[in-house]
């Protein structure tokens, strides 16, 4: 194996055109985007021949989609990739440098695994959106754009070690060329059918499943209502239908026999548990990370396959999440937040490092994921002493509030009782949650632990920290307290920064100014 730098290839100028079958998946991903307004104007319309003359409309743009994605080329130049539409209403050209090229994001449907071919998302580090989607390419056109882009970018890049991972943001060259490959491909993790079975059993994912069949079930009980969808009826008929259907249960003789309720409860929960599974099933099955170079890529799906790969650099923030049956298990979850495209603006898009690990390997999980410190060796830092009182306030505050609108509701004494045998128990978990709140300095990282049935720890690398920011709420002041505010680049409306909640305000302040000496020590990378 050579490990001298190899001559990039010869810049290849000739405009490529996309897959021959992509006016399939153009028109396809045209018409479920139109799918779910048009089941609501059909089912408002009540089939009236008069109020669908807009199809004729509908049939437009879909054909215009159809050809404006046909007329796209793109090209490999010297230094970027040229994505041109020229149409005689519409002509675009977009140059995107190889070197802000940070992954090539693979999507595969059973359709496109049928036809041999792939979606790819150019994704760089400066937007919410793809900056350009190639809607399909055969695999060996793919496989030519990822070698070519991974070479260029290697050749443009400078020799630092900062920008070298760059290099393996797109799988990195030298590991798919034939002349010689510096870095290696490493599997880091696999999931195995069992594995996503255990994840299912122990997560709690069956209420999206729910959730997804409610949506259908309320749209077919609107619609068989018959009512336009700006009438109330249209969004009260779901909730009618299920009053009367509890009534009319109520009325039975069934719900007098205990055994008849607790079997009720069992049946829907084994429901949630087997939905749980499925959908676990399908979103994990074939799960795999892998090392190539200084970066991984995650690859997961049963029926959609998406392969997304992450310059080590771009890693904002890591998660270790253990919940109750997790930890009764000796298992952990693992997330990544990463800077670069989430699909809508002011939303993040984690990337799962391990849904499921083992506890005991987690460290050297996060040595891979390029973690340098090892989370049995950190020194954790107590908040303020009076955090504990002030969230057993909070907590006893919020217990009284419950028991007084299950009181107002049913208006029966023994409504209180929950409330005067929950309080104990709630209190307790509030101590225990204060003691287990902390965090630590331990370069060149900030970390933050919290949680104590849901136990959550953050990581946050302090070169990549972008805004260091102390606020204190009215209460806060009060005692004396602040938060501390560490906000990197995948933040954002749901954000990812990590806060840290009851430090003195002085604490607050101190930690503030060492973490921005240490920010300004470093040079900040995309």
């Amino acid at each position: 194996m050579t490990t001298g730098r190899l001559d990039p290839p010869v810049p290849v100028s000739t405009e490529r055109a996309l897959h021959p079958f992509s006016w399939i998946f153009t028109l396809w991903m045209q018409a479920q985007r139109l799918a779910v307004p048009l089941l609501a104007i059909v089912a408002a319309a009540r089939w009236s021949t008069w109020d669908l003359g807009w199809l004729p409309l509908a049939v437009f743009f879909l054909f215009f989609a159809v050809i404006l994605q046909l007329s796209l080329r793109y090209r490999l130049g010297d230094t970027d990739l040229i994505v041109r539409r020229s149409l005689v209403i519409h002509r675009s050209e977009r140059h995107i440098p190889y070197a802000r090229i940070h992954n090539l994001r693979v999507v595969e449907t059973p359709l496109h695994r049928l036809l041999r071919v792939v979606e790819v998302a150019v994704e760089t580090a400066g937007g919410t959106t793809p900056e350009a989607t190639l809607r399909v390419l055969s695999r060996d056109a793919f496989a030519e754009l990822r070698a070519h882009v991974a070479a260029r970018s290697q050749a443009l890049s400078p020799a630092d070690a900062g920008r070298a991972s760059n290099r393996g943001a797109i799988g990195g060259a030298a590991d798919m060329t034939e002349s010689g490959a510096t870095a290696r491909r490493q599997v880091i993790l696999t999931f195995s059918l069992r594995d996503a079975i255990s994840y299912g059993m122990l997560d709690n994912r069956g209420f999206v499943v729910v959730a997804a069949l409610a949506g259908i079930v309320w749209e077919a009980f609107s619609s068989y209502e018959g009512e336009r969808f700006w009438h109330p009826g249209f969004w009260t008929a779901p909730l009618q239908f299920a009053r009367e259907g509890w009534g009319r249960l109520q009325g039975s003789a069934l719900l007098d026999v205990p055994l008849v309720l607790i079997a009720i409860v069992i049946g829907a929960l084994v429901v949630l548990k087997l939905f749980s599974v499925v959908w676990a099933v399908v979103t994990l099955r074939g799960f795999c990370v892998e090392r190539v170079g200084a970066s991984l890529t995650v690859t997961h799906g049963l029926l959609t396959r998406a392969s997304t790969m992450i310059p080590l650099h771009r890693i904002q923030q890591i998660k270790v999440r253990e919940k109750p049956l997790h930890r009764l298990a000796r298992r952990a979850e693992v997330e990544l937040d990463t800077v670069g495209s989430s699909g809508e603006p002011g939303k993040r898009q984690p990337v799962w490092l391990a849904p499921l690990v083992p506890r005991a390997f987690v460290a050297r999980l996060l040595a891979d994921a390029g973690l340098p410190i090892a989370l049995d060796e950190v020194r954790w830092q107590p908040v303020h002493p009076r955090a504990a009182r002030r969230m057993r306030r909070k907590t006893l505050l919020l217990t009284i509030l419950g028991g007084l609108l299950l009181w107002s509701s049913v208006r029966q004494p023994w409504a209180l009782v929950p409330t005067a045998l929950a309080a104990p128990v709630l209190l307790a978990v509030a101590t225990v949650q204060a003691r287990r709140l902390g965090y630590a300095v331990a370069a060149p990282c900030i970390l933050l632990r919290r949680g104590w049935l849901w136990k959550t720890i953050h990581i946050t690398w302090v070169d990549r920290v972008q805004t260091l920011a102390v606020s204190s709420s009215p209460f806060d002041r009060r005692y004396g307290m602040a938060r501390l505010i560490v906000d990197t680049a995948a933040g954002g409306a749901m954000g990812s920064d990590l806060r840290v909640p009851y430090l003195g305000t002085e604490t607050a302040l101190a930690l503030q100014r060492e973490l921005a000496a240490g920010v300004a020590a470093t040079r900040f990378q995309w």
